[in-house]
């Protein structure tokens, strides 16, 4: 859980726990509530992503492991999927390279109304210190 001394922010740098990132290179800041389908999206995408090597297995050998194996790491990354999803978060738009423009960043995220309402009052001092 994070508390009021976990997030520091300075005239240079944003810095939550151990991580720092360079204020100017943050565009917008913003404390969200994630809704249940941006969830749903992180458990297919944790899902697909496990599975895709079991998927390849059967155009290699031709045999049904690569299927069984493909399904079980399947259902793993949606267990993982699904155990990281948090309702809360703290994300911020950095400017990107030249080639990549602006990202979005997740930079904290919380169980706790306490952790939004943090989260929200850090949004709102690096807004108002622009």
């Amino acid at each position: 859980m994070y508390q009021e001394q976990d997030i520091v922010i300075t005239e240079n740098e944003l810095q939550i726990r151990k991580d720092r990132y360079q204020r100017r290179k943050i565009r917008t800041v913003e404390a969200r509530h994630v809704r249940w389908y941006q969830h749903l999206v992180r458990i297919i995408l944790f899902s697909l992503a496990f599975s895709a090597v079991g998927w390849a297995l059967p155009a290699v050998n031709g045999g049904m492991m690569g299927l069984l194996l493909g399904l079980v790491l399947m259902l793993l990354g949606a267990v993982i999927g699904a155990f990281g999803c948090r309702p809360y978060e703290l994300r911020a738009e950095f400017n990107g390279n030249s080639e990549t423009g602006p990202q979005w960043v997740t930079l904290a995220r919380g169980w706790r109304q306490q952790e939004m309402s943090l989260f929200t009052q850090a949004a709102q001092r690096l807004a108002s210190a622009r």
